[in-house]
């Protein structure tokens, strides 16, 4: 029936949490009225496979990807200025008293949201951490982890 399963759960994901961000994407980058496609009705797979293939190649700055996270707004251009700016940094830092020492070492600049997706990402790793434990009779481990 539907050949495309992952493609497939991206549309469904989308329709779900984020329906009017979709929409709105599949106006502006294919010109299309989503409402009007069959993809409610199983009896028109070509129509669903078609919504989950224009889904999934949504580009990264999409309404729906931006409302999943945040952080899919930072372009690659941004993200290539920001390692450049970095790079450049840690070599006059390497090149200093400081750098001799190894002290007070440059940290990369952080984009709008970007600590705290990682302080979420620590916290779910902490918490998977110590359900292994748990669940492995390990307990005192999860802080190794």
């Amino acid at each position: 029936m539907w050949r495309h399963g992952k493609k497939l759960a991206v549309l469904a994901s989308a329709l779900a949490s984020h329906h009017d961000e979709l929409y709105a994407d599949f106006q502006q980058y294919y010109g299309i009225d989503l409402w009007t496609l069959a993809i409610f009705d199983e009896r028109h797979t070509t129509d669903v496979d078609r919504a989950a293939i224009l889904a999934a190649q949504l580009p990264r700055d999409a309404r729906v990807h931006v409302a999943v996270s945040p952080l899919a707004r930072v372009s690659q251009t941004d993200e290539l200025l920001r390692r450049v700016e970095y790079n450049q940094r840690v070599w006059h830092w390497a090149n200093s008293k400081d750098g001799e020492h190894g002290a007070n070492q440059p940290k990369p600049l952080m984009f709008d949201g970007e600590q705290e997706a990682h302080d979420r990402a620590a916290e779910r790793e902490a918490r998977h951490s110590k359900y292994v434990a748990d669940l492995l009779g390990l307990h005192g481990l999860e802080a190794i982890a």
